[in-house]
């Protein structure tokens, strides 16, 4: 039963995880960020007009990996 609950209580969060780190951080004054590789090509002047404060761009990842798009983010 508990690893029911555990499984179902995980699915929600996975399902929900993005609209709940977006309630969290709407508390703060200062608005940022996180890109990667991952998220793709980044739109910086339709980005510029969503009220962020700063991004944090990923260089590295330990000492053998350098994040392809740093230079272009």
């Amino acid at each position: 039963m508990i690893v029911l609950l555990l499984g179902i209580i995980a699915i929600w969060f996975f399902i929900y995880r993005d609209e709940l780190a977006t309630q969290l951080a709407s508390g703060y004054e200062v608005q940022g960020v996180d890109v990667s590789h991952y998220q793709g090509d980044i739109d910086w002047e339709i980005l510029a007009g969503e009220d962020i404060d700063f991004a944090f761009i990923k260089a590295t990842e330990g000492s053998g990996h350098t994040d392809s798009k740093f230079a272009e983010n």
